[in-house]
């Protein structure tokens, strides 16, 4: 078996430190992605929601229409 060494423990600590690190980047990273989407989905709702009172605003006009037309059963 090797010899244990403050430089071996030295190198083992080094390398430790070099992988938390890319793991606090890769999260970093993970993190940026994840609250870009999470404005994109508000954006995508408040869309969806601005539609949605248009196509309401047109179906009661249209119901409207119809009554004044006397085209409604």
């Amino acid at each position: 078996m090797a010899e244990v060494t403050n430089e071996l423990l030295m190198e083992v600590l080094r390398t430790i430190r070099g992988d938390i690190g890319e793991l606090k980047e890769a999260h970093r990273q993970t993190h940026r992605r994840l609250s870009a989407i999470e404005h994109q989905l508000i954006s995508i709702n408040l869309n969806v929601n601005g539609h949605t009172d248009d196509i309401e605003s047109l179906r009661e006009r249209v119901e409207r229409i119809e009554r004044r037309l006397e085209l409604t059963d």
